[in-house]
């Protein structure tokens, strides 16, 4: 093709100029490519701007956007932004506050966003407002700069000379052609990708740009993904860097797996996101060498545990009568009746220690030494059964109930875990149990899964479990918690109440000390999550905290 062609038809969908020279380009093309222009030439035809369903979205307000003089004032290019409407004015001030959000959601999709994504700005208190902000900045700004060619084909229909990317413009078009060679493309995930090509240029990657799909992925896949693009075979660690952006906003990714690559947020004043609803953009500098990718694509087995109608009820039972007839709360006691049937019912009433402990925890970091306070029935260690072997973890199991550990001692024969696992039974807060435990000061990792809010010198404890560990350790809890900024609602107020009546004490205290730098930990990562109690309506708050002690 020359330029003028070229330009024709990714710029203008010149759909006849594309049946014309399709014949004579199918011949240079691969399987594949032949296989989708054979198929789609319609893209061209009903206009290349608007393949997609983005594009569909942005086809059906091409419409009011042409009647009310959207479209022509977009190809004017004055730089300026459009007030030439009452109508668009009103839904700039409607997008601009956070009150469409919720309800959103409906319309995401169409817009290329999916629902999980447009979730993360609603999960964190105060997002909602950012984006809604951000929203009304690109129709006040960002979508009206001179050279933001993304909007621009979305509202002109076309791209123009004076507003195209740079590898449409006729200067740059013979670099393009003689330089074509250096592009593959490649039809598959990333992580085949990464796989194949290295393969073919005998060189490794020195730059991912993974822009937004990490998303709405689930942190299996996110793990998958970062485990194989990781791997010293085809990544230069030395020189290497992962970019992508998020819907999520704060000062950490969204994903506990990719805080495991300690990453750093790119200001967007330095960086501006040419799309502009991009609320973080993220990049590691470097990775560190001692990152193990290998624990991040271990996949463990499905669990064994079994839930009973049965079973529930004879755990909901002695729930029920032990917050109504014992005044002192005592942990032991509470779980001595239904050790047997502990397991079961806490599947759905315990939410994320799977999450917690095959992703939050940092296996990258290959931890030597693992104390489990508050073990029970090392429920816990089924979820990482093939990490602690393969990492030849030494794991201590620590709890108050003698009949937890008889399960416990039961649970970790049949996983085959015997020659890695120490069972102690007492108080860690006493001189004589830490004696069984590795010295204080050198282990590696300390977790506490839904045991602190049972704990009455919760403090106390949190103190000895960061003393346990060594300068770089690892201290990760999965509890429940009054929910961040809504402490004294209804709702948070009953929760408290009934989750007290079998000693459970809801406690935002909690996640703040361990949050603090003065209490000796680095926050790695903190979330907050609401999960239906098993039978009930209720959606009580839990959090998941990973500190590393500084």
């Amino acid at each position: 093709l020359n330029w003028e062609q070229f330009w024709q038809i990714w710029s203008c969908s010149n759909y006849e100029l594309f049946k014309e020279v399709w014949p004579k380009l199918r011949k240079y093309a691969s399987d594949r490519c032949k296989e989708f222009w054979d198929e789609n030439g319609d893209l061209i035809r009903d206009n290349f701007m608007f393949a997609g369903t983005s594009g569909l979205m942005a086809k059906i307000l091409s419409f009011p956007a042409g009647f009310i003089g959207l479209s022509n004032y977009m190809r004017q290019n004055t730089g300026k932004p459009f007030k030439g409407s009452f109508v668009f004015n009103m839904i700039v001030k409607f997008l601009s506050s956070s009150a469409w959000i919720p309800v959103g959601k409906w319309l995401a999709p169409l817009g290329g966003v999916p629902e999980k994504q447009l979730n993360l700005v609603m999960k964190t208190p105060g997002s909602c407002a950012i984006f809604a902000a951000k929203i009304g900045e690109i129709f006040e700004k960002i979508m009206w700069e001179k050279d933001n060619y993304f909007y621009y084909a979305y509202v002109a229909g076309r791209w123009d000379e004076h507003c195209c990317p740079r590898y449409m413009m006729k200067k740059h078009f013979k670099t393009l052609r003689d330089r074509v060679d250096r592009i593959t493309l490649f039809h598959g995930s990333v992580c085949d990708a990464v796989k194949a090509m290295p393969q073919k240029s005998k060189k490794k990657f020195t730059v991912y740009s993974l822009l937004d799909s990490m998303d709405w992925m689930p942190e299996s896949m996110v793990a998958n993904q970062i485990g194989t693009i990781t791997d010293e075979k085809y990544f230069n660690r030395e020189d290497g860097r992962i970019f992508w952006r998020s819907f999520a906003t704060g000062d950490r990714a969204h994903s506990p797996v990719l805080q495991q690559l300690n990453p750093t947020m790119l200001p967007d004043t330095k960086y501006p996101d040419r799309v502009g609803w991009y609320l973080t953009q993220l990049w590691t500098p470097k990775l560190d060498k001692k990152f193990n990718n290998k624990n991040l694509l271990i996949e463990e087995d499905a669990s064994n545990v079994k839930q009973s109608f049965k079973g529930d009820l004879k755990v909901m039972w002695t729930m029920a009568t032990y917050g109504l007839t014992q005044k002192d709360k005592d942990a032991k006691e509470f779980y001595k009746t239904q050790a047997d049937v502990y397991d079961g019912f806490r599947e759905g009433l315990l939410p994320d220690r799977d999450n917690l402990l095959q992703y939050v925890v940092p296996w990258t970091t290959s931890p030597k030494t693992w104390v489990s306070v508050g073990c029970g029935t090392a429920r816990d260690i089924e979820y990482v059964v093939k990490h602690v072997k393969e990492n030849k973890t030494n794991v201590y199991l620590c709890d108050l109930s003698k009949e937890l550990l008889g399960i416990a001692r039961d649970r970790v024969k049949s996983l085959g875990l015997t020659p890695y696992v120490t069972f102690v039974e007492g108080d860690i807060n006493k001189a004589e149990v830490q004696k069984k435990l590795p010295p204080m000061g050198s282990i590696d990792l300390v977790t506490c899964s839904y045991c602190l809010t049972m704990i009455p010198p919760w403090k106390k404890a949190a103190n000895t479990m960061i003393r346990m560990l060594r300068k770089g350790g690892h201290l990760a809890i999965v509890d429940f918690t009054a929910k961040e900024n809504c402490q004294t609602s209804l709702d948070q107020r009953f929760y408290k109440f009934w989750f007290s009546m079998d000693g459970v004490w809801l406690n935002e205290e909690q996640p703040s000390y361990l949050r603090d730098p003065k209490n000796g930990l680095e926050t790695q990562w903190y979330q907050e999550d609401g999960a239906r109690v098993p039978y009930t309506f209720f959606y009580p708050t839990h959090y998941q905290f990973l500190g590393r002690k500084k």
